[in-house]
């Protein structure tokens, strides 16, 4: 999983979530990305946390999605995602389930 900056303007930017499926089969089933902005600066009103359904993805593709606010590219947000927080899915490697970053 990554977290992108998406421009929705010249002066504009969004938080984008690309979530991979690095494994070796489809998921057999839908799984849930909570996304949420974090350590927001003074004077910059915070988008609620939202959860993301993500259908069956195939081996080796990836989805993504915009979340957040259009804040100015001046304006430094923190993002945060986590898929498969709960451990429902056994993967090889876990560590990959959580990321932040700040944009832009």
């Amino acid at each position: 999983m990554r977290i992108e900056k998406d421009d929705v303007g010249s002066l504009k930017y969004q938080a984008k979530v690309k979530v991979t499926n690095k494994g070796n089969r489809a998921m057999g089933r839908h799984f849930i990305v909570l996304v949420r902005e974090i350590n927001v600066p003074v004077g910059v009103i915070a988008t609620p946390p939202t959860d993301k359904k993500i259908e069956n993805l195939d081996a080796g593709k990836s989805t993504s999605f915009s979340y957040g606010g259009e804040h100015f590219n001046t304006t430094t947000v923190g993002n945060h995602a986590i898929v498969d927080r709960f451990d429902d899915m056994k993967e090889f490697d876990e560590s990959n389930n959580s990321v932040q970053k700040s944009l832009p």
